[in-house]
């Protein structure tokens, strides 16, 4: 199954750099077409992206938009490109204020093999708002900091007539 990562940027160059930091540190990266999809306009801070994605991300493919287009509207169409553009299999969303843990993209793989069997299985979200004093461990299985990451199968179209 082909796997595309959309790592969304909201000018927030701070927590994107925490976050390609943590991505840097995925096991299974290689396994992942990454892609960033930036938020843009006038008051965007997307030069700012640029120096931890050189460093930390550097076969990431960019997609700065000419405007802010808000959490939702970035999201949606980036999902829209890599699905019905480059027809991937598999989506995992990252918000740029996620921190991931190192097996965090092999443990969505998984769930995606191991989702194959169940057809009405489209989407996996991992949210954690509960914030962790440094030196401590969470236990829990989300294993993310802040914000918001899922995983999303390709979607199955449905031609319904309602009369």
């Amino acid at each position: 199954m082909r796997t595309a990562l959309a790592l969304l940027g909201y000018n927030r160059p701070d927590y994107f750099e925490r976050c390609a930091k943590s991505l840097a540190g995925n096991t299974y990266l290689d396994k992942v077409d990454c892609f960033a999809f930036l938020d843009g306009g006038p008051q965007s801070q997307l030069t700012d992206y640029l120096p931890s994605i050189k460093r930390f991300i550097p076969r990431c493919e960019l997609h700065p938009r000419d405007k802010n287009l808000g959490c939702g509207r970035n999201a949606i169409l980036a999902r829209q490109y890599l699905f019905e553009t480059l027809k991937y299999d598999n989506v995992i969303v990252v918000e740029d204020d996620v921190v991931l843990t190192k097996d965090y993209i092999r443990f969505l793989l998984a769930l995606a093999d191991w989702a194959q069997d169940y057809s009405e299985l489209g989407v996996i979200s991992a949210f954690s708002p509960i914030l962790h004093p440094p030196g401590t461990k969470d236990c829990r299985a989300s294993d993310v900091f802040l914000g918001d990451t899922n995983w999303i199968r390709k979607r199955i179209r449905f031609n319904i007539s309602i009369r």
